[in-house]
């Protein structure tokens, strides 16, 4: 692991010492310091990542450390230099991406990242350098000397914790006093207890339980290879995982040592020599506590993938055994694949009496994530949530119903609201059954039911209280346009005759025709969804991808022919997900990460017809009718393992024609019903506050003198196409 350890300790204090007390990245400003070896292998950058910023604000700094291993270092010189460290994000990508884009946080918090290279110092070495990174921070005014809030992953919960409790400031405000004073803090599966596959002899032990346990099965694991047991399995994985940048990494050295487990259970032999007593005696002070908010991850026992992986391991078959799971780590295609078999190694073959460890994330066991036998602030269960997806999935949805980032951004400023709905203004005349905006211009397809009319107008919405046509467009065959999309200039159309259309609207007062393609089937092209220079385009009993790349030169690459017989239609995507509505009550989920050759996944049923489906997040609402939950109007599922969509909860309401979920607003339009426990008898829009998907709360409504037909959004404004016309709103 590049230059020894007792060398680089001496190499690292000697420049301190000859450097006029230098620290790397920051220059000591105060007399005191105590300095760390680890101040070498650590950094403290801003986010943008600018060395030389001053600030001049009285923002909360908001300071992110990751866990083992995130942060990599390049130059292979065994330090970590401030450039190294400014341009890796080590594993906040997705929370920095929600950061940004959320003003309520930016204009409170200051973002930094506190990074480290691992397996050289220390968890309490490296807290020690935090606190010495901070010390200069704030003597260059870098950072502001206020309080502190911290969020970590994994290990970086101990480090922050070390912090807290382990180490006192040596300059400004909170000088001699611990870091505890001055920091709150948000953990992300840290090991609190450790995590019991760290450990060797006791871990080793509990396996041999485990082997003892399943004797029954012990003929048929070994027929034909004697390594078939838990106990070679489970070392097989700890040298898979306990080795880095091809090293062997012992128990005894950090940052692995600082992972074993205290044993807090019980479970484990108090006389092996892997117990953690440094974590021990860190948890042993308790006066912080209730400055900790601790998330936790769960990953299901019950879905598809563990279940298949536990019953090919408990099958009665040469084949079969523990060495199943060396197989799956072997051909998994990514991470969270490894950590689903490292949570039936924690689960199965550790044992003691029991499973003790059943529920944890795939590396971090419940009760340590969620520091069990200390009163914590609060903990937050997220359920479907591996290891991995804590620190870098934010959109995940814990148990309180909100994604990760939003339950983090509650922790951090408290409840906020969305903004009250506010009526721009209406265009009336014609029905409009679809809409693409761009900018001020507004694509509507209209029906003039009387003269069996149809076609496209192109609306100026610069004004919304006077808006008026530019230009129009006749739809071919007398065909009703049933949806439109606006992507790089052009604009897409559909029919039930026609089929798929594009125009080159560049020039919005002379819109041109620049091809097309007939529907295949019978039944035209009822909706369709974009990704990238594709289009998905629901026909009858399939999807039809057409690639938009050559707007002059349209064509079909793929048709995907959905589950059984039913029809397909209002397909949605999201990521490298299909969702669509399959018959008129079943939804149907596809994997189109190869375009050319969509694999369906899952097909599950709602309670009732089924309108649109709207996806965000791991959400997928559903607008639905005629439902057998007292007429049922919007269906929530979780989504988040599209293997295992599940039920959150049914909104009984009006007959739901069309659900947006827009960031944390949610707009549910329906249409007169005679049954409704939200809305009696009439047309309108409810708009709600998505973050919470187990709390519904109904913020706005607005009433509509005919009924919904259409919707789409455009920068915080809603544009609703009705039998008589458009209206627009922001929101």
């Amino acid at each position: 692991m590049g230059i020894p350890k007792f060398v680089l300790s001496i190499i690292l204090i000697g420049s301190f010492l000859g450097s006029g007390l230098q620290t790397h990245g920051f220059t000591d400003s105060f007399s005191s310091f105590d300095p760390s070896p680890a101040d070498g292998i650590t950094q403290l950058v801003n986010y943008p990542y600018n060395k030389n910023e001053v600030v001049n604000d009285q923002k909360i700094p908001l300071i992110l450390i990751h866990g083992i291993h995130a942060t990599k270092e390049f130059n292979k010189d065994g330090l970590l230099d401030e450039q190294e460290a400014g341009e890796q994000l080590s594993g906040w990508d997705n929370f920095i991406y929600n950061f940004e884009n959320d003003q309520d946080l930016k204009e409170k918090y200051k973002p930094y990242r506190f990074v480290y290279l691992s397996d050289q110092q220390n968890v309490w070495e490296i807290a020690r350098s935090l606190r010495n990174k901070l010390d200069n921070a704030i003597a260059k005014r870098f950072i502001n000397d206020n309080e502190f809030v911290i969020i970590a992953h994994s290990m970086g919960g101990l480090v922050a914790r070390s912090y807290m409790q382990q180490h006192s400031h040596l300059y400004g405000n909170y000088k001699n006093q611990r870091g505890g004073e001055r920091t709150k803090l948000i953990t992300l599966g840290t090991p609190h207890h450790g995590s019991p596959g760290t450990n060797r002899d006791s871990r080793n032990d509990l396996a041999k339980n485990a082997d003892t346990r399943d004797s029954d099965y012990q003929r048929y694991w070994t027929a034909e290879n004697l390594f078939n047991n838990w106990v070679s399995v489970i070392k097989a994985g700890s040298l898979f995982f306990w080795t880095h940048d091809w090293e062997r990494i012992e128990y005894t050295e950090p940052n692995r040592k600082d992972l074993l487990w205290d044993n807090f259970d019980h479970v484990m032999d108090e006389n092996n020599p892997d117990m953690n007593l440094w974590l021990k005696e860190l948890n042993s002070g308790t006066l912080y506590d209730s400055k900790i908010t601790a998330y936790y991850g769960v990953i299901d026992t019950r879905s598809d993938e563990y279940r298949t992986i536990v019953d090919k391991i408990y099958s009665l078959s040469p084949l079969a055994g523990p060495k199943v799971l060396i197989g799956q780590i072997l051909k998994a295609e990514d991470d969270h694949k490894k950590l689903v078999c490292g949570s039936i190694a924690l689960n199965y073959g550790l044992y003691k009496n029991r499973n003790h460890y059943e529920r944890n994330d795939g590396m971090v066991p419940v009760a340590s994530a969620s520091f069990a036998g200390h009163l914590v602030s609060k903990t937050v269960a997220c359920p479907n949530c591996d290891h991995i997806d804590l620190h870098e999935n934010m959109s995940k949805i814990c148990e309180n119903g909100l994604s990760i980032f939003d339950s983090i951004k509650k922790d951090l400023i408290g409840e906020t609201s969305p903004n009250t709905p506010k009526f721009l203004g209406e265009w009336t005349g014609l029905s409009v059954s679809a809409i693409a905006v761009n900018g001020n211009y507004a694509f509507v397809g209209y029906t003039n039911y009387p003269y069996k009319a149809y076609g496209i107008l192109t609306l100026d919405t610069s004004d919304p209280n006077q808006t008026f046509i530019i230009s129009r467009i006749g739809a071919k065959d007398y065909s009703r346009i049933n949806g439109l999309l606006f992507h790089n200039g052009y604009l897409y159309a559909i029919g039930p005759e026609e089929g798929f259309s594009a125009y080159d609207v560049r020039d919005p007062y002379n819109p041109r025709l620049t091809g097309s393609i007939r529907s295949s089937y019978w039944g035209g092209a009822k909706a369709f969804a974009r990704k990238d220079n594709l289009i998905f385009v629901a026909v009858s009993a399939s999807i039809e991808v057409i690639d938009i790349s050559d707007p002059y030169n349209l064509k079909r690459v793929y048709t995907y022919y959905g589950p059984g017989s039913y029809g397909v239609d209002h397909p949605h995507i999201s990521g490298n997900l299909l969702f669509f509505v399959s018959g008129q009550t079943g939804i149907g989920i596809a994997d189109i990460s190869n375009p050319r050759s969509i694999k369906t996944i899952k097909t599950f049923f709602g309670n009732g017809y089924i309108n649109n489906l709207s996806v965000n997040r791991d959400l997928l609402y559903s607008s639905t009718c005629f439902t057998s939950l007292d007429e049922t109007g919007l269906e929530v599922f979780n989504v988040s393992d599209p293997r295992n969509p599940s039920l959150i909860k049914g909104i009984s309401g009006s007959c739901g024609t069309n659900t947006i979920v827009d960031n944390r607003v949610g707009i549910f339009s329906h249409r007169v019903s005679e049954l409704s426990s939200i809305v009696r008898g009439e047309n309108g829009l409810i708009f709600f506050d998505s973050t919470n998907s187990i709390i519904f709360r109904f913020f706005y409504l607005f009433n509509l003198t005919s009924a919904p037909l259409s919707m789409t959004t455009e920068n915080e404004r809603l544009f609703v196409g009705t039998k008589t016309g458009l209206l627009i709103l922001s929101y």
